[in-house]
């Protein structure tokens, strides 16, 4: 590692400093016009992408304001870009704390464990109406 200090914190290019939740929670955007339901895709400290699913363009445009309201979380943020359909990036003024992050990766855990505990109870209920042998 010659001419590089190992004490020396270098900019990350191409790399985000802090991971990201992949999600797909529902979500609320906050605007002075109105309130947009739509998808929390990914999350971090930082910042978030939503997309609005049934929308034909972003539901920001870049350098607009707004509040991102999931579960009982909130922040409030700037469109810092969208890909000009129904996808965009909110940088958040003040970071997620770790509480936040860690309640809405289990609200996504608990989604995502859903169809799980739906086929038990279907297995359960069929095996009760004698319909199923274990």
């Amino acid at each position: 590692m010659a001419g590089r200090s190992v004490h020396t914190r270098e900019p990350l290019i191409g790399r985000r400093a802090d991971g990201r939740l992949r999600l797909r929670i529902q979500a609320r955007l906050i605007t002075l016009d109105g309130t947009i339901r739509l998808v929390l895709a990914d999350l971090s400290r930082w910042g978030a992408r939503i997309e609005a699913p049934d929308a034909y363009r972003p539901p920001l445009s870049v350098g607009q304001d707004a509040v991102l309201a999931w579960d009982r979380f909130e922040a409030f943020g700037t469109a810092v870009w969208t890909d000009g359909n129904q996808s965009m990036g909110m940088r958040f003024e003040e970071a997620l704390s770790r509480e936040a992050l860690l309640a809405t990766r289990e609200l996504e855990d608990q989604r995502l464990l859903s169809p799980e505990k739906q086929q038990l109870r279907d297995a359960a209920r069929a095996f009760v109406q004698g319909r199923r042998r274990v």
